[in-house]
């Protein structure tokens, strides 16, 4: 017995053993869980339950919570009222704070899922949405028109209109009928004193008891069912009736007065823009449309053309009520960064072997430049040559008289042109080294060209400068027809060995430009000495297919004459190894590479910022 007590103690002592050692581990346990395993946030809809985490690591996780928004069963939540709530996860000596979102479960409902409406009648469908901003709308908009959840009814059938929120869509038919007796406009507008049509088309019935009534005294109902007067201005309300079937119709009466939609307009120059307008027809008046500057704008069609930047007035009137017009500005706006967007080359013109033609065929490189406009001097200067004679001053030019004096040795006539309409692009036809300007005005003024056929031409281009020698407005023998003799202003541009090609095109573009510009002319005003005779001139440029490339520049100069004439431009290369302060590339690179330059534009106006550019320039090929 004693030996049994004994073991029976021993029993309970390696059970508390055990005991205390199992409790040792769990708190070792719990001291060693990690928290930020647990999420931080959960979302649960009105109403539903949400079951948190209830173990980490057969660890069990107690949670409790202050918040009324919900019960706390253990580790179940149940929302009760809508808002955000905490709750407290607790292992042992640690915490962590829960956020608990309540928030409305999104449901909509269709009041009714079936009409019968009439064609051209509004109806609406009622829709009912609980914690939704926007349903998606599904329609024939053929069938409809739709106003909030107002439709309106445009044609006969049965149709379907459908309203989606994530999974769940809800679909109306809507069955259209035509049950009316008549069809109306649903608005009109009228000036006062005018007197007005309306177009009533009766479906059903007789057209003898169609009543027309106002319900508003500024309108009235004149000569017979369908016509009515504007009494003064405002908005009133015209009543027609058929038999038990009534429409209204709203009626604007409006100011006896020209209406422009739209007061100091502004239009990009690369846009066009409505104009938009009315005026009192029913007057059997003219409209006059007077534009102060046109060089600005046109308008056709209805739609303001751009022709040019600036500010002008644009009024219109009535002829024989002359107490009725309307005025307004209209702006052509420019952007320069966006021109001169357009006009940058992206890649370079380096064109390894450039065949001049003169006496003999010569071949040059050609860099070109990063730009379409040319950032130097046009170095012009005045030389005219002096009067052959005194004779023929101030005469106009006529077949007659040019036919008489052509190659009589004559270089300069004083006889004034029918009138500027063209330029002549000419090239010297002189690919001999020195053969620039200064070399083929020494020949025009000599007495070899006076003693052959004495020709002549207005200014001379090179690398260096512009000299002119014939007044614009004066005959000079270029060109080989009357055409270009009395009607077109030559320029000559030299191909001299050893001149920069690309320069003296630029050079061409610069003065060329500004001359369509002061003559108010476009680009179909410049010709080639070819167009004239089928003269092979300016031979350089078409023989190597590069006319084209030295129109642009003509093109681009224009484009600035008349869009950005009021600013000024400073070039500067931020590549100065390769590109000059010109836009000219000065230096052959071994690879492709690309340049950077800046162009600072200012104006008078206080106009002033600079745009960064790049392009890029292959090795010549």
């Amino acid at each position: 017995m004693k030996y049994f007590k004994y073991l029976f103690i021993f029993f309970l002592l390696f059970l508390f053993g055990c005991s205390s050692g199992s409790i040792d581990d769990n708190k070792q346990k719990e001291k060693d869980i990690n928290l930020d395993s647990l999420k931080s946030e959960y979302e649960v809809y009105l109403g539903d339950e949400l079951q948190l985490d209830e173990k980490i690591e057969d660890i069990t996780i107690n949670y409790s919570t202050v918040s009324n928004l919900f019960t706390l069963s253990g580790n179940k939540i149940k929302a009760a009222e809508i808002g955000e709530g905490k709750v407290i996860a607790t292992v042992g000596e640690k915490t962590k704070e829960i956020t608990i979102k309540v928030k409305g479960k999104p449901s909509f409902a269709i009041e009714t899922t079936e009409y019968n409406v009439n064609l051209n009648e509004e109806f609406e469908i009622v829709v009912t949405k609980e914690y939704i901003e926007t349903l998606e709308v599904i329609y024939d908009d053929s069938a409809f028109t739709k106003t909030n959840d107002k439709y309106k009814a445009l044609k006969i059938g049965t149709f379907k209109i459908s309203y989606k929120y994530e999974d769940k869509t809800i679909e109306c038919t809507i069955n259209v009928k035509d049950d009316s007796e008549f069809t109306c406009p649903d608005a009109i507008q009228l000036y006062v004193t005018e007197e007005k049509e309306i177009e009533i088309t009766v479906l059903k019935g007789n057209v003898r008891d169609l009543v027309l009534t106002p319900k508003t005294s500024n309108i009235a109902v004149v000569d017979g069912q369908y016509k009515i007067k504007g009494l003064e201005e405002g908005v009133g309300v015209l009543e027609i009736s058929l038999n038990s079937f009534k429409k209204t119709i709203e009626v604007n009466v409006i100011e006896l007065s020209i209406n422009i939609y739209t007061n100091d307009i502004e239009v990009d120059y690369f846009e066009t823009a409505d104009f938009l307008f009315d005026y009192p027809e029913f007057l059997d008046d003219e409209l006059v449309i007077n534009i102060s500057d046109e060089s600005i704008f046109k308008l056709e069609d209805g739609k303001i053309i751009p022709l040019k930047a600036g500010k002008t007035r644009i009024k219109l009137s009535m002829k024989a009520n002359a107490d009725i017009y309307k005025s307004t500005t209209v702006t052509i706006t420019v952007d320069p960064e966006k021109i001169l967007n357009m006009l940058k080359r992206e890649e370079v013109l380096m064109r390894k072997e450039v065949n001049t033609y003169g006496n003999t065929v010569m071949t040059q490189s050609v860099m070109g430049s990063v730009f379409k406009i040319y950032f130097g001097q046009l170095n012009l200067t005045v030389d005219y040559v002096p009067l052959s004679s005194d004779k023929y001053v101030g005469q106009v030019a006529t077949p007659e008289l040019i036919a008489s004096l052509d190659e009589k040795g004559l270089i300069r006539t004083g006889i004034k042109l029918e009138a500027i309409k063209y330029i002549t692009y000419h090239d010297t036809g002189n690919n001999t080294k020195g053969a620039g300007a200064l070399n083929n005005i020494t020949y025009m003024k000599g007495d070899y060209n006076k003693s052959t056929r004495a020709r002549s031409w207005h200014y001379t281009v090179d690398d260096t400068g512009v000299w002119q020698t014939i007044p614009d407005d004066e005959v000079s023998w270029q060109g080989d027809t009357y055409g270009s003799y009395a009607t077109s202003i030559g320029i000559e541009t030299c191909v001299n060995y050893g001149v920069n090609l690309d320069i003296v095109w630029h050079r061409m573009g610069k003065l060329c430009g500004g001359l369509l510009y002061a003559y108010n002319l476009d680009m179909s005003a410049v010709k080639q000495h070819y167009d004239w005779n089928q003269k092979n001139c300016p031979q350089t440029l078409r023989r190597n297919n590069l006319y084209g490339y030295a129109k642009e520049m003509i093109e681009a100069e224009l484009l600035i004459n008349k869009l950005l004439g009021g600013y000024s431009f400073s070039f500067k290369s931020l590549t100065p190894e390769f590109l000059d302060n010109t836009g000219q590339i000065i230096k052959n690179p071994t690879q492709t590479i690309e340049v950077e330059y800046e162009i600072r534009v200012t104006n008078k106006k206080g106009y002033d910022s600079t745009f960064t550019f790049k392009s890029t320039v292959n090795p010549l090929s």
